[in-house]
């Protein structure tokens, strides 16, 4: 499993172009459809970094990478078996790639909501969070939750969903019986989380 970001400041007007002309029909449209200029960068970066990504693993041009999305919009590789998820927050785009189904997820710090935390989080996760650091801790669990929801191929709000997470402020990896987690802090006021599950299954 393999993870890389990117600034959103970087896709320079040429670059936008580029990135953009190597989405398909769909992607590109519902780019278009983007009300803001911040989320249709968000969405070229994320698609491009992606490209990047996959074509240094198979040593190809990003030109010429297959990738669609399925129904549900999740990013999909048409070739060799290879499972990837994108996210973008702020000022970044994120990739992960696996070959195992994986699950990405990046966020900026900002003040939590207390009615998403009593939605998705344990009543264990609720006392982590409401110890100290509300917000950091909160969005350890939020990433971790949509990391995994997303390498399922479902929502973070499904009833299928069912996590409990045992952490600490300085975590990075670790192991339950659904899969591998990975906790980056390395973008100052970002918190990056990776799950790649055990079992090979496409969602």
């Amino acid at each position: 499993m393999e993870y890389c970001t990117f600034p959103i400041e970087d896709l320079t007007p040429r670059l936008y172009e580029r990135a953009y002309a190597m989405m398909d029909s769909i992607k590109r449209d519902r780019v278009d459809r983007m009300r803001f200029e911040e989320d249709k960068k968000r969405s070229v970066a994320g698609d491009y970094l992606a490209r990047c990504l996959i074509s240094r693993r198979f040593s190809v041009v990003p030109e010429s990478v297959a990738l669609t999305s399925s129904a549900s919009g999740k990013p999909v590789v048409l070739g060799p078996k290879t499972f990837i998820s994108i996210s973008h927050s702020g000022d970044y785009a994120l990739c992960a790639l696996s070959e195992k189904p994986v699950g990405a997820d990046i966020e900026k710090l900002k003040k939590s909501d207390e009615r998403v935390i009593r939605r998705v989080c344990s009543d264990a996760e609720i006392r982590y969070i409401t110890e100290k650091n509300t917000d950091f801790r909160f969005f350890q669990l939020w990433t971790l939750k949509e990391a995994y929801a997303k390498a399922r191929g479902t929502g973070v709000f499904t009833k299928e969903i069912k996590t409990d997470f045992v952490l600490t402020d300085n975590i990075r990896t670790f192991k339950t019986q659904q899969g591998v987690f990975h906790i980056s802090y390395l973008i100052p006021g970002y918190i990056i989380s990776i799950c790649e599950l055990h079992e090979l299954k496409q969602n």
